[in-house]
């Protein structure tokens, strides 16, 4: 019954925080919650949920490369200047953080309602953007090891 009332409240956080897709996600695992025999299946959505979202996420940042609107050249001239350099760079350290966040997650699972709050907060207080759990989740990783090392 807790993890009814723990998903349905992470709904309502994505609700107050116009977070759709948080909202959605906590909706439909209580939905599939109700389905007999759900831990059978539900640690499967886990992993394979994850490498699914990943899938798609790539194919639509790869779509303006099919759709001609990003060719060789352009790919080539980005990478010469030292826009795409960082970009490339940045790029790969943010999958660094990403994966932290997705071990902070595994270890501490309760972590995703309060980032999720933390999101909400930033978005109504201070003008932000709606980001992924595993994003947030990374830079409270980051932050918890700096605090650990200061203090």
């Amino acid at each position: 019954m807790e993890s009814y009332i723990i998903l349905l409240i992470i709904g309502f956080i994505g609700l107050i925080g116009k977070n759709k897709i948080l909202m959605y996600s906590a909706l439909v695992l209580v939905l599939l919650k109700l389905i007999p025999q759900n831990e059978k299946y539900l640690p499967n959505l886990r992993t394979g949920g994850l490498k699914i979202g990943i899938f798609l996420i790539t194919v639509s940042v790869l779509v303006p490369i099919a759709l001609g609107n990003i060719g060789l050249n352009e790919v080539i001239i980005t990478l010469k200047r030292k826009e795409g350099i960082i970009a490339l760079i940045v790029g790969a350290l943010a999958s660094i953080i990403a994966t932290k966040g997705i071990q902070l997650q595994m270890i501490d699972p309760e972590i995703v309602v309060f980032v999720s709050l933390g999101v909400v907060a930033g978005v109504a207080t201070l003008g932000g953007t709606p980001v992924g759990a595993i994003v947030a989740s990374g830079l409270t990783y980051i932050v918890l090891k700096i605090i650990e090392r200061v203090i």
